[in-house]
């Protein structure tokens, strides 16, 4: 992860819960892509690129198994939006 960007805060309101997302916000951020190819400002970049090149860009929520060995369960997939069907027209 890229130390000189924005660092993200927790802003809930509430202190004590606002000190454990920003404690655990570097591990999420460095293993949020499914493939792991990315961090999470990676991500970030590849999304605004791909809505600047087609218009849009799909972002998947995937909860992951306790014991996939992530510190945070959930991990995200970025998808372009050709990989959506089209809806059928019926006559």
């Amino acid at each position: 992860m890229c130390r000189d960007r924005h660092r993200a805060e927790g802003q809930d309101g509430q202190h004590g819960i606002d000190k454990v997302i920003d404690a655990e916000w570097p591990f999420f951020a460095e293993a949020c892509d499914t493939p792991q190819r990315l961090d999470f400002y990676g991500m970030q970049t590849l999304t605004v690129r791909t809505m600047a090149e087609s218009g849009e860009a799909i972002l998947r929520f995937r909860p992951r198994p306790a014991d996939a060995g992530l510190r945070i369960p959930l991990q995200l997939q970025m998808l372009e939006a050709v990989f959506l069907t089209r809806p059928v027209r019926w006559a």
